[in-house]
């Protein structure tokens, strides 16, 4: 689900480099969901998503620095032939880096845009593939131009998810919908594409491939495996508990697939059978991948990131969120105080400039609309149904006030401890004259 999260963000207690401008404190290090990883070795990754985003670390994951994309539009897959040189595309774009993904170059043109191309893979620096809504396109010269490869037709409801090749002849496309999988095979470099879906499993969304002959799928409720290339596939794991997203294996025993609700199973025995591994980061996972010495990152929505440094036998997290609520309000006392509130009656206070936020207990389940302080101690806060709410001790208790109107109240201003307003829906307004004590309808 792509949601951007917060109207005011909340800053945590992180090792966060200098920024300047506007920049993302909850979640940290970013919000917008991660669509995929890519790792180069065990201290740098790269990771794209929603809206443009591209962030990279060069520390292990200690701190993510966010790359300037050119865009907007959201990304779906990024891949490097090396250190330098990669790809990521999403929908209308496809972008190009020659320097390690600090820049990136758009190398969209008008005969392949308004697609959304959703998988990436480069075998060399000129020769690669994309896939996307029904279609598949290959280049020989890096990206500057793409042709359109032939294949059987699908449905209008049907899409490429995933594109993989182990060398510049053999190659595998997946995808499908919630009916059916979707499943082509090429044996040399996509001229010709075979059609080989089954009804093993549902809608595909990631392939991986250790050898011309040994690979895996997966996807709605299922993890495929094939032994011939491709042409025929067993179902290793077929339960509607899993939806996965990625797949990725390290050699022919040991693989991993994460997906819906933070899961991510593990295999040594390649794929005959599967362990879940501990996860407390539960947001769902879309993209895995793994360095040759070890340490994995799997990345997902709300900007989810966790990594593993052995294997994936431990995974930690390393992105935080305070609340994954909609925050409506943010009123600062001064600069060390101030208080932020929102959907189903959530508030969190800072006293330090934002470095620590402590959640209250507000008393309600309401959405909060507005919250506002006269000091340290007395503030109100107003929300949907008529709700009021009213503290005299910083928020560590708060106490129902008779509003006199059902209607939802969006913004509430006091001049002092006595008199203030609250106004809303209908053209509604709410007036107070003893705190909150009694509340009285004006006429708008």
């Amino acid at each position: 689900m792509k949601k951007l999260i917060v109207v005011f963000v909340l800053f945590l207690h992180f090792n966060v480099c200098a920024q300047e401008g506007w920049f993302w404190q909850n979640p940290y290090p970013q919000g917008n969901g991660l669509r995929d990883v890519f790792i180069f070795d065990q201290n740098t990754s790269i990771a794209v998503g929603y809206a443009g985003t591209i962030i990279k670390s060069t520390d292990g994951g200690a701190t993510w620095r966010s790359k300037e994309s050119g865009t907007s539009n959201d990304l779906e897959s990024v891949f490097f032939i090396d250190d330098k040189i990669g790809w990521a595309v999403g929908f209308n774009t496809i972008l190009k880096t020659g320097d390690g993904g600090t820049n990136w170059q758009d190398i969209t043109h008008e005969t392949i845009s308004n697609m959304r191309w959703r998988s990436v893979y480069f075998i060399n620096g000129t020769h690669g593939w994309v896939v996307g809504e029904r279609s598949i396109l290959k280049t020989i010269d890096g990206g500057d131009n793409w042709s359109e490869q032939a294949f059987e037709e699908i449905s209008a409801s049907e899409t490429f998810n995933a594109v993989y090749f182990v060398d510049s002849n053999f190659g595998w496309a997946v995808g499908g919908s919630l009916f059916r999988n979707v499943i082509y095979t090429t044996t040399d470099g996509g001229l010709n594409w075979e059609n080989h879906s089954n009804n093993l499993s549902k809608g595909l969304h990631s392939v991986h491939f250790f050898d011309a002959d040994t690979g895996w799928a997966v996807g709605h409720y299922a993890i495929l495996k094939t032994t011939d290339g491709g042409i025929n596939w067993a179902a290793q794991i077929d339960d509607y508990a899993y939806i996965f997203y990625s797949v990725n294996f390290t050699d022919a025993d040991t693989g991993f697939a994460v997906g819906w609700a933070g899961k991510i199973l593990k295999t040594t025995d390649g794929g005959d059978n599967w362990v879940q591994q501990d996860n407390q980061n539960y947001n769902t996972l879309l993209s895995v991948d793994f360095s040759d010495s070890g340490s994995g990152w799997a990345v997902g929505e709300y900007g989810a990131i966790v990594k593993s440094e052995n294997w994936g036998s431990n995974w930690v997290s390393q992105s935080t969120i305070v609340t994954n609520k909609n925050l409506l309000s943010i009123h600062l006392i001064d600069a060390d105080n101030g208080f932020s509130a929102g959907e189903d009656g959530v508030i969190f206070k800072t006293t330090n400039s934002g470095v620590d936020w402590i959640a209250q207990t507000s008393e309600t389940s309401k959405d909060i609309r507005s919250i506002y302080f006269i000091n340290e101690s007395i503030g109100w806060a107003v929300g949907e149904d008529g709700t009021i709410i009213n503290t005299v001790d910083g928020g560590t208790n708060w106490d129902a006030q008779i509003s006199s109107t059902t209607s939802t109240l969006n913004s509430v201003f006091f001049t002092n401890e006595n008199l203030g307003w609250a106004v809303g829906e209908n053209g509604t307004i709410v007036n107070t004259i003893d705190g909150g004590t009694n509340w009285g309808t004006q006429t708008s």
